[in-house]
């Protein structure tokens, strides 16, 4: 039954060239520090943070409206090419 999907699969696997490996990007974690009073929205901005605001605050146990203290720790989202 499915035997010739998995040909198909097996025939389109193979070593990725470099072309193919400059198309890949990956979301990594960085940890960046917040300037006194400002927002997760005015951080995400600053930061290039691509992860969505509510999840951001999430995983920072922070509110979603939260006012950062200047220095805080805060992890966010960003978009670089796959090494």
């Amino acid at each position: 039954k499915y035997g010739d999907m998995v040909l198909n699969l097996a025939k389109s696997l193979h070593t990725i060239t470099p072309s193919e490996r400059d198309m890949v990007e990956e979301t990594v974690v960085h940890i960046v520090q917040s300037n006194n009073g400002e927002t997760l929205k005015e951080l995400s901005k600053r930061t290039g943070n691509v992860l969505e605001l509510d999840y951001l605050a999430l995983i920072n146990n922070l509110e979603e409206n939260a006012v950062l203290k200047d220095g805080q720790w805060v992890k966010v989202g960003i978009v670089v090419k796959y090494q």
